[in-house]
């Protein structure tokens, strides 16, 4: 049986959804606060929508957003 390129894809995207995120001496409700302000960030900043880039993009705000209030990804 052969595997279709968008299964591929699929389990990718997947993989990249674990990510931890660390920050000596914060807690789990430190982290959802933080990701939710980013969240919000990226509301703010236009990147919603719902197709695989505007995903990406968001996702990579939101990233970006985390590293800048001091978390990292493990």
């Amino acid at each position: 049986m052969k595997l279709k390129p968008y299964i591929i894809v699929i389990a990718i995207v997947l993989s990249a959804c674990s990510t931890t995120y660390v920050k000596d001496g914060a807690s789990n409700t430190d982290f959802q606060r933080d990701h939710n302000d980013c969240l919000v960030k990226a509301g703010q900043a236009g990147f919603m929508g719902g197709d695989f880039n505007a995903n990406i993009s968001r996702n990579k705000f939101i990233n970006q957003c985390l590293m800048g209030q001091g978390w990292t990804k493990q």
